[in-house]
């Protein structure tokens, strides 16, 4: 076990970006970011309000606060402050799989089409991912 040698005033100013819970001191956050099924151009308007409404409801339901949120024609993009129990794969599964849901309720006639729509693929990092990396995630996916 690692001691932290400083005076209590110090110790509580150092953990000042860190969450707590009954067990754990934790900064974990990540970068998550999906596209749309066949990088379909459907991400606008009253859909893309929607859907960033019902991405931060997913996320507060896993309990991750959205620091950045992203949401552009064909793309989804978050950056995250998670619990140390959240598993990205199934965090992303769920943000995907509720915003879908609920989506497909309301926008059925643009949605319609589609197999899904979401792909099943994602790009997870826990440093926050610059844009020519979103360029070249986006420019990877297949049309199809």
């Amino acid at each position: 076990m690692i001691k932290l040698n400083l005076p209590k005033s110090k110790l509580s100013d150092s953990l000042e970006r860190y969450r707590r819970d009954k067990h754990a001191t934790y900064l974990l956050r990540l970068d998550v970011a999906w596209v749309t099924a066949r990088k379909r151009l459907i991400l606008r308007g009253a859909l893309r309000e929607a859907l960033i409404g019902h991405l931060r409801d997913a996320a507060a339901a896993q309990g991750c606060q959205v620091l950045h949120l992203d949401v552009r024609s064909n793309l989804c993009h978050l950056r995250l402050d998670c619990p140390p129990d959240v598993a990205p794969k199934i965090l992303v599964h769920r943000l995907k799989q509720h915003t879908a849901e609920a989506l497909n309720k309301t926008f059925e006639e643009v949605i319609r089409g589609a197999p899904s729509l979401w792909t099943s693929r994602y790009l997870v990092s826990t440093e926050p991912v610059e844009e020519e990396a979103l360029r070249a995630f986006l420019d990877a996916q297949p049309d199809r």
